[in-house]
């Protein structure tokens, strides 16, 4: 029976096993919530004691800290029924009778700042779900003290590593907030100003400038999704010429016959998915004659394995709050921040690629090339069917000869051993050598290379 001053008339009561006290000394004024204990918490008899434990003492590793030096507590102090039981609605009584509990701790330990650990503790410490879309923003709690969300160790542990940085991203800002050192540059939004004052705004910046519409589902839509909206209707315009400014306008006159006057002036515009944006304006008589650059597909030229929404990844260069559930109550304030977002990315992307020496690369292997293929795509491209099946079958010859040499690479005594779960139908011992002495293979007539044990060994490519 699980027994504490709050425990009386809970339906985990009888089923809960233990409740864990929270672990930690809580120095660094950081308090971690995570969601429940499972059988190695239960047997430590400490939250985040097993493999997701080991996780997260990586993260806060990476940051520079030990685990000591933060406090760390579940939004339920006993073990649940099965995984996954308290992101059911079920749980809801039991979360609500444990709540006590995490209020004492906050009120015992007055914590600088909060790291909601996956959406059970979102919904507890914030009152709003989806971390994805949250994790890494600062949020406010009805405690008055920040949080920063991130996901859970369990779930990045589940194929999902890539978010490892994010998450550790997460920690450095909770430590920012901690040690006073995160605050919110003030913003000068113009929200449906006449075009003289659009006009005068948008002279007082020198560089590109940021453009995104709305369209009458594209608030509801990702962006990484966004193309698949068959809507050309635009609904209201944003722009931004510099951080923490930005413009907003309905599409309706005079703004319309202002907009299509001024955008032929723009030597450069920053768009976030310009595969969305720039085809909606040209179909709407805007005439494009500058450069356009796509901060989206800047951010998947920087960090190819994560999530290309601007909502997801503006926590990393920007200092805005989340602002993608306004869409809904505040079209014009989401329609400016959109292009803020946008403009702010931009920024931080390419001081980012500039540091890593890859803006040059980005600029002739995405911008350049991508500004021929836009020319190609309304004409199409020709191909001989004949010559691409012959390329085609040259290509799988030298395929299968380049996987022939690579089992040579690998010593004889390591290829005996049978690691597929089933064998390759083709590549034998015997093919391999047949394949490369084969003169009728593409024409290549290699050699029979050395034996295995003779062969110079492969180079480890983190060695180069």
């Amino acid at each position: 029976m699980v027994e504490g001053p709050y425990c009386s008339g809970c339906s985990q009561q009888e089923v809960g096993e233990k409740r864990l006290l929270p672990d930690g000394r809580g120095s660094s004024g950081i308090l971690i919530v995570g969601d429940s204990p499972w059988n190695d918490e239960i047997r430590q008899g400490k939250p985040f004691a097993g493999a997701a434990g080991s996780y997260l003492d990586r993260l806060i590793r990476m940051i520079g800290r030990s685990r000591s030096d933060f406090l760390i507590t579940n939004t339920m102090c006993c073990r649940p029924p099965r995984l996954g039981w308290t992101d059911s609605d079920e749980s809801a009584p039991a979360i609500t009778q444990c709540g006590p509990y995490l209020d004492d701790t906050i009120r015992a330990m007055k914590p600088k700042v909060i790291i909601p650990l996956g959406n059970v503790a979102l919904r507890r410490c914030c009152g709003v779900s989806g971390i994805q879309a949250r994790q890494a923003y600062v949020h406010d709690t009805h405690w008055g003290i920040p949080a920063v969300p991130t996901f859970h160790p369990s779930f990045i542990m589940q194929s999902n590593h890539k978010y490892f940085g994010a998450a550790a991203y997460a920690f450095k800002r909770a430590e920012e907030i901690a040690k006073g050192g995160f605050t919110r540059q003030s913003i000068s939004y113009l929200i449906d100003a006449p075009p003289e004052h659009l006009e005068k705004y948008v002279t007082s910046g020198s560089g590109p400038m940021g453009i995104d519409i709305e369209t009458p589902i594209s608030s509801k839509v990702d962006e990484e999704e966004a193309e698949e909206d068959p809507s050309y209707t635009i609904v209201r315009v944003s722009i931004s010429v510099a951080p923490m400014t930005a413009a907003t306008f309905p599409w309706s006159e005079p703004y319309i016959s202002w907009l299509r006057a001024m955008l032929p002036t723009r030597r450069q515009l920053i768009m976030w998915n310009a595969s969305f944006d720039e085809p909606r304006l040209i179909a709407n008589g805007c005439n494009i004659n500058g450069e356009v650059i796509d901060a989206m597909w800047m951010w998947h030229f920087l960090q190819s394995d994560l999530p290309k929404s601007l909502g997801f990844v503006s926590p990393f260069f920007t200092d805005l709050a989340a602002w993608k559930h306004l869409s809904e109550s505040d079209l014009p304030l989401y329609s400016a921040i959109d292009s803020d977002a946008t403009y702010r990315n931009y920024l931080g992307i390419r001081s980012a690629l500039d540091k890593q020496g890859r803006w040059q690369a980005f600029q002739t292997h995405c911008q350049a090339t991508g500004s021929i293929l836009k020319r190609m795509g309304p004409r199409g491209i020709l191909i001989d069917p004949s010559k691409q099946a012959e390329l085609k079958a040259r290509l799988e010859v030298e395929h299968q000869l380049a996987l022939a040499r690579l089992q040579l690479e690998v010593p004889e005594s390591v290829r005996k051993l049978k690691t597929w779960k089933k064998g390759p139908k083709t590549i034998t011992p015997q093919h391999i050598t047949e394949t490369l002495t084969c003169e009728k293979c593409g024409g290549i007539g290699a050699k029979v290379p050395p034996k295995a044990e003779e062969a110079p060994k492969a180079q480890n490519l983190f060695n180069l």
